[in-house]
């Protein structure tokens, strides 16, 4: 049996070339980009049936990373929000997620159209290694997204908590 380079093969084995380079830029772009941390993003979506307000409640540097290193940039853009993550030096878009909460079930119910509620929420994502812009995006009644809070954050700011929200204590059995 004799191997032969035909067409077929060489496509197949550019299409493996183009595949392999794009997931090593994507890499090289956490790598470069990013720490091993994440930052933890916890805000207050507050309203009634009509309207919106969002309040930052702390931000905390965690030690670890536990998702994606590839994929950075959510290209489906499902959820009622998103948030993106911009560096500040060049406005590059480096990390977006979309989401789904809770409050935005609560603003569909009777109790919305008499009264106000806050609800908790949270975004996590990996610590960008330079000062960086967080959008976070709601959408509009065309269903396109429109940026409804803006904090720009320094990684290095010393009121950013460190560590885990808790400590949990544990016994052996």
């Amino acid at each position: 049996m004799r191997f032969i380079m035909g067409p077929k093969f060489l496509l197949y084995f550019a299409l493996l070339l183009i595949i392999n380079t794009l997931s090593a830029q994507t890499q090289i772009c956490f790598d470069s980009c990013f720490t091993t941390g994440s930052i933890r993003v916890d805000f207050v979506l507050a309203g009634d049936h009509e309207s919106t307000e969002i309040y930052l409640d702390e931000i905390r540097y965690e030690p670890f990373w536990g998702g994606p290193h590839q994929n950075m940039i959510d290209p489906f853009e499902y959820g009622e929000y998103k948030f993106e993550i911009k560096r500040e030096i060049d406005g590059k878009l480096i990390f977006s997620r979309g989401f789904c909460t809770l409050y935005e079930e609560w603003q569909t119910t009777a109790e919305a159209e008499s009264i106000r509620r806050a609800f908790d929420q949270v975004i996590l994502f990996p610590t960008p290694k330079d000062p960086f812009l967080l959008e976070i995006f709601g959408r509009d009644g065309q269903n396109q997204f429109q940026v409804e809070y803006e904090l720009h954050i320094d990684p290095d700011d010393p009121y950013i908590k460190k560590g885990l929200t808790r400590e949990f204590s544990f016994e052996k059995l």
